[in-house]
């Protein structure tokens, strides 16, 4: 007897529409219709009987694998049944040797344990429905894409995948991969467009599709790359949260389509890519999960430069024979007497420090891109007579200086630089590529990038940013207001939207000026994710 008796709730019959119906049939199976189809309307006043459902077959255990055919063939929505219920009744070993008795029901509360269905077919039409109908709830009442822009086009280029950092890392191991590193006069460089730079300019809201569908072409086209930027930070939350996408499946399609590169990701020490400290085990096994996927280069970090709490996450990527990129983070300004908290001996110190804990590269991790020129020539300098590891340098452009900030690096000696492909470049996001090859073009530190290619791929990133037109930021230019509040890039634009939501945007001097004071009460802290958030 199929009803609307509730199992969940006390075997109370349910009542209302029926909003989708689908019987079974078949050798051995008999029906006696009740009030079942599509659209009838269910009544608390009369009896709940839908379908009566007979089996017959020559065997008991035949006659139980028909009903159970039958029972798992029946759909049934809108209203609450007892198909499971009845289900996980047949199946049972006491029903099936016949050894019940009429407590049964009684004294198996198994029998409960699944009687609601997932019912995911009608939940995804309805998905589907809502989202056709009223656009979908992240890009509601937002701008919409332009309908007259060209669609993103893959620029192709046919032929073998050459060799690249990822077959000199395999070759020569981390120690001496970092050597090689030290040794270039030609400055390396990581391209950041499939990590940082959408997350600091559209919310990291770029999916799989339009990430994946590149790396393959930046794998012929610009075999000279350090290193791809596609995963960790945030990218790994909002691909769960928000566009409800799988980042393993992100990384297994940019490891698959550029098998010459390195990937690197962004760790967060003890916070792995989430918001809070994690057990050292569970640091350990994320690390080797990662590595095993194809992460190469791991950056990590920890939000007040406190390096026993890298430690963890350091030693697990040396387990697993992949490259410890050691961040430290830089806040302040070491040519500002009145900073003193942050000078030049307390990074040169850091970065002796790191090299100790196991680093293989040291990392400038510039979040809210303060450092200015004349500074980071004093910097680099330094650190390089201090430690004999490769530099990385890492900056956003916030301020609009970041640039002549890497090049005055470059000429300072630094090993590798980060930098987005020009269309997603700029304001919270990294330096212009394609501009810092220029203007390196032609010098013993060119990178030997080709120019034509970097702007080829930088016009598919040009199309596909439009169609993210929602999650575009109101900030139309350089601020160097950075220099008061010192935001990272990554949430300079997010706590805009915030503040806009909460009706304060047009007091938004305010907020930046409240944020500049509330870090001064907390003793001028470091500030990136997840210090930032506080």
């Amino acid at each position: 007897r199929i009803t609307t008796e509730d199992p969940e709730h006390n075997f109370i019959p349910d009542y209302g529409r029926i909003t989708a119906y689908r019987g079974a049939t078949g050798f051995g199976i008999r029906l006696d219709g009740g009030t079942a189809y599509s659209g009838a309307v269910i009544t608390r006043f009369y009896d709940p009987l839908l379908e009566k459902v007979t089996a017959w077959a020559p065997t008991p255990a035949e006659t139980i694998a028909r009903m159970n055919r039958a029972l798992r063939e029946f759909r049934i929505r809108g209203v609450a049944t007892n198909l499971t219920f009845l289900e996980a009744i047949i199946n049972h070993p006491s029903f099936a040797d016949n050894s019940y008795t009429t407590k049964f029901i009684d004294t198996t509360p198994e029998l409960f344990a699944s009687v609601k269905r997932q019912d995911r077919a009608t939940k995804l039409l309805n998905y589907l429905a809502d989202v056709s109908v009223n656009g979908h709830p992240e890009t509601r009442g937002r701008p919409q894409p332009k309908a007259d822009a060209a669609a993103p086009m893959v620029p192709y280029l046919n032929g073998d995948v050459p060799d690249g950092s990822k077959q000199k890392l395999d070759a020569l191991g981390p120690e001496k991969f970092a050597a090689w590193m030290r040794a270039r006069k030609e400055v390396l460089v990581t391209d950041t467009t499939m990590r940082d730079g959408h997350q600091s300019l559209l919310a990291t809201r770029v999916r799989t599709y339009d990430i994946a569908g590149i790396a393959g072409t930046y794998a012929r086209a610009l075999p000279q790359l350090l290193s791809l930027e596609c995963w960790g930070g945030a990218t790994f939350d909002v691909a769960m949260r928000f566009l409800t996408e799988d980042p393993w499946e992100r990384l297994a399609l940019v490891r698959e389509a550029a098998p010459n590169l390195l990937l690197q990701m962004l760790l967060r020490g003890a916070n792995g890519v989430g918001y809070t400290n994690y057990p050292d085990n569970a640091v350990q096994h994320f690390v080797k999960q990662a590595a095993s996927g194809g992460v190469d280069l791991f950056r990590v970090f920890d939000c007040l430069n406190w390096v026993d709490n890298m430690r963890v996450a350091m030693d697990a990527v040396g387990a697993e024979g992949k490259l410890i990129e050691a961040a430290i983070c830089y806040t302040g300004d070491i040519l500002d007497p009145a900073r003193a908290k942050y000078d030049l001996k307390y990074y040169v110190a850091l970065a002796r420090e790191l090299q100790a804990a196991g680093a293989h590269i040291i990392a400038v991790k510039d979040m809210a891109g303060l450092l200015k020129p004349a500074a980071a020539r004093v910097l680099f300098k330094a650190l390089r007579d201090a430690t004999d590891l490769p530099i990385h340098f890492h900056t956003h452009d916030t301020s609009g200086l970041s640039a002549a900030t890497v090049l005055a690096a470059v000429d300072s000696g630094v090993d590798a630089i980060d930098a987005a492909m020009d269309a997603l470049s700029g304001n919270t996001s990294q330096p212009c590529l394609g501009s810092i090859v220029e203007a390196l073009k032609g010098t013993e530190r060119d990178p030997g990038l080709d120019p034509q290619w970097i702007r080829n791929i930088s016009f598919y990133w040009e199309a596909v940013r439009n169609q993210y037109a929602a999650f575009e930021s109101d900030l139309k230019g350089p601020a160097s207001e950075v220099y008061l509040h010192e935001m990272p890039g990554g949430q300079f634009t997010n706590l805009k939207e915030q503040a806009r939501s909460l009706g304060l945007e047009t007091r938004w001097h305010e907020v930046a000026q409240t944020y500049h004071d509330v870090n001064l009460m907390f003793g001028d802290i470091v500030k990136v994710t997840p210090s930032s958030k506080v």
